[in-house]
């Protein structure tokens, strides 16, 4: 071979030698990680389930707390029933999840350390423990489903309680996970700070001696939404509202004011991310001040304000002249034809 060939065979190896590897490696990947071993969904804890593709921190305090409130996955499509995980991101995690053992999970996680003749204390080892976690004589409490919160906006809740003690008188204790706690079977709270929280219930029957626990997820997120065009005239009062935040938001109870008048948008008002929606002011008079939109709670300033209103359009001079001089014609056209009769 020639000193050309020999220098050109080496050049065309050592540039496509780093591309061989790369193609190597995103071929191989996949296998090496099948090969690590699936994740169990039914017991693995945050940082194995961070693991999975699709699944951050968020997605995986809301399969543990679906986990803890309806029991194991008997199947890896159950994992769509947790909020937030539907059929895109499941087909992207299939492959790297598994339910299989899930009958052994309460032997082999969970284990029952007996207190008393009536109290249990059950210990999942794959997450933080709770104190006086208990679970005994089929008493059983739920708070609900995961929710998706606003900042400064109050949450509701509330226990159910049902088998065992579950018709005697229960004491319930709430910890909201930002340091706040309660007593009583409905609570509301208010978080300041956008984040995930778990939000814990502890039920103790007082005369049973019997105790249950639960938990579920509240991820808190700072809304972000503008007044669009906006008209308050008596006759036509309106505002628009525009949804810049990446998510859903609730405005039940946010509040459009303007000087003295305030309107209260209802319950389950929904706007989506991105979405622009008209709300129809039930206003017959010109208010004093600027349109503003305050959020629920105790804010201490508006969301939003706007002062420049959009003031109903009106037809062009041009147009009006134009209509007047038709009608005009109509009406010497039609004289006319009534004098010819007439003659």
């Amino acid at each position: 071979m020639t000193r050309t060939g020999c220098r050109l065979t080496k050049s065309v190896g050592i540039k496509f030698f780093p591309l061989g590897l790369v193609l190597i490696w995103l071929v191989a990947s996949p296998l090496i990680v099948l090969a690590a071993g699936k994740v169990n969904i039914n017991t693995a804890g945050a940082g194995e389930l961070d693991n999975v593709p699709e699944v951050g921190a968020a997605i995986a305090a809301r399969i543990i707390a679906y986990r803890e409130a309806n029991g194991p996955f008997t199947k890896i499509e159950d994992i769509m029933k947790v909020s937030g995980i539907k059929d895109a991101t499941f087909a992207k995690m299939r492959d790297f999840i598994t339910v299989d053992g899930s009958g052994e999970v309460a032997d082999q996680n969970n284990e029952a350390v007996v207190t008393s003749t009536t109290t249990a204390r059950t210990t999942n080892r794959n997450r933080s423990a709770l104190s006086e976690a208990a679970a005994s004589g089929g008493f059983r409490v739920t708070i609900g489903d995961e929710r998706l919160a606003m900042v400064g906006a109050p949450v509701a809740f509330r226990a159910a309680a049902s088998g065992g003690a579950g018709n005697g008188r229960i004491l319930y204790r709430w910890n909201f996970g930002d340091g706040a706690t309660v007593r009583g079977e409905r609570a509301t709270h208010v978080y300041r700070y956008p984040g995930v929280y778990q939000v814990v219930l502890a039920a103790e029957s007082a005369a049973a001696a019997e105790a249950a626990m639960a938990r579920t997820v509240v991820e808190v997120i700072q809304p972000e939404v503008a007044l669009g065009r906006f008209s308050l005239t008596p006759n036509r009062s309106f505002a628009e509202l525009i949804n810049h935040s990446s998510t859903e938001v609730n405005l039940a109870g946010w509040r459009l004011a303007a000087g003295h008048l305030i309107f209260v948008l209802p319950e389950n008002t929904l706007l989506a991310a991105g979405q622009t929606t008209t709300i129809v002011l039930p206003w017959r008079q010109t208010p004093a001040g600027p349109l503003q939109l305050w959020p629920p709670g105790d804010a201490v300033k508006p969301m939003a304000v706007a002062s420049a209103a959009v003031a109903a359009p009106r037809p062009a001079v041009a147009e009006i002249r134009s209509a007047v001089a038709a009608l005009r014609l109509l009406v010497d056209n039609y004289l006319k034809a009534r004098t010819g009769r007439v003659n």
